[in-house]
């Protein structure tokens, strides 16, 4: 018998992120999900940068008041924390339309 365990909505506080950061197990995936949507023009790469930023994909996460006077990512100028985060969201909509949660399907043998 299968028992698989699905994930929620990618983009929210959940199983796949913590804190903001998307845990390692994950990250694999979500990075080959991401690596597509760069080739089939769904995302820039300075989008790919922000979600890079916001996921642990480097060093460390970048807090969203960090993002927020990244001038290159708001078209040269710094921005508010809530527009930052209004950013942050469109971007995750993008990938939850992208990676599905069968992707994140584990089977179990019990």
């Amino acid at each position: 018998m299968f028992i698989t365990i699905s994930l929620e909505t990618l983009g929210r506080p959940v199983a796949a992120k913590s804190n903001g950061w998307l845990l390692p197990k994950y990250r694999s995936i979500v990075g080959e999900k991401l690596s597509e949507l760069i080739e089939n023009g769904s995302i820039t790469p300075l989008e790919l940068e922000f979600i890079e930023l916001r996921c642990h994909f480097r060093e460390r996460i970048y807090s969203h008041k960090e993002i927020a006077h990244m001038k290159e990512f708001f078209g040269g100028k710094a921005v508010s924390i809530t527009t930052a985060r209004l950013h942050e969201v469109k971007l995750f909509r993008k990938l939850r339309k992208a990676i599905k949660a069968k992707d994140f399907l584990k089977p179990v043998i019990i």
